[in-house]
């Protein structure tokens, strides 16, 4: 098999919110929608790099609670929500603890590609808002994503199932 080799890919530019207790009363980002963090973090991409918006090919943000405030697609919300272009793609992926690396990993391989020139890749957990027991909570009321079945051939608990 030929090996094909991609183009080359960098980091121009990275940003995050400041780290801030997590608490729903007393949590330091207690007044703040997921969307307006992770949106101020495409802003501060943006605007230190230098880039048009509309130059970007796609964002793509990790997410692994993707309930309430953070669902149907965060990263497109958040985009939208700090008023930038529409015409931009945006996407959420779940790779349970490696999420925001794994959107950056996937911008990567499409810059390498040839796909895409710029992409964004950000993450985002609210812990303050939506704490990882909301996901307990959502299978008492509708079910396990581990059925018998699934148990039986990989006896792991919770959320190591999806990070191995």
């Amino acid at each position: 098999m030929r090996q094909m080799e991609g183009r080359e890919v960098v980091i121009v530019e990275a940003a995050r919110t400041p780290l801030g207790r997590g608490h729903r009363e007393k949590g330091y980002y207690r007044d703040k929608h997921p969307n307006v963090l992770l949106g101020a973090a495409y802003q501060a991409v943006i605007d230190r790099s230098g880039i048009d918006p509309m130059s970007i090919d796609d964002v793509i943000a990790g997410c692994v609670q993707q309930i309430g405030e953070q669902s149907y697609n965060i990263a497109r919300n958040a985009w939208l929500q700090a008023g930038l272009p529409m015409e931009v793609p945006a996407t959420t992926v779940d790779r349970q603890c490696g999420s925001a690396q794994q959107a950056v990993n996937f911008g990567a391989a499409m810059i390498a590609t040839g796909i895409a020139d710029i992409v964004i890749g950000a993450g985002v957990e609210h812990m303050g808002h939506i704490p990882f027991s909301v996901g307990d909570e959502a299978q008492r009321l509708f079910g396990t994503p581990w059925p018998p079945e699934m148990m039986a051939l990989y006896p792991v608990e919770g959320q190591g199932i999806g990070a191995r």
